[in-house]
């Protein structure tokens, strides 16, 4: 089973190394949310969603469960 974990490290975290904010059971479902949670406003409004999912990308990893 695949599960996509969500990493995140906001300014108001109090930690060093980035960590697992969610797991999701897909792809989008992950990207969805790290591009609701980072990539909102104005600037981000009239972006490609190949743009918004390429970069959310980076905060989610996909992973193998037995």
């Amino acid at each position: 089973m695949k599960v996509y974990l969500v990493y995140g490290l906001d300014l108001d975290d109090c930690a060093e190394e980035p960590f697992v904010k969610k797991v999701f059971d897909t792809e989008r479902k992950a990207l969805d949310y790290v591009i609701k949670k980072y990539y909102t406003g104005e600037f981000y409004q009239n972006m490609r969603t190949d743009w918004l999912d390429n970069n959310a990308r980076g905060n989610v990893q996909e992973m193998e469960l037995e």
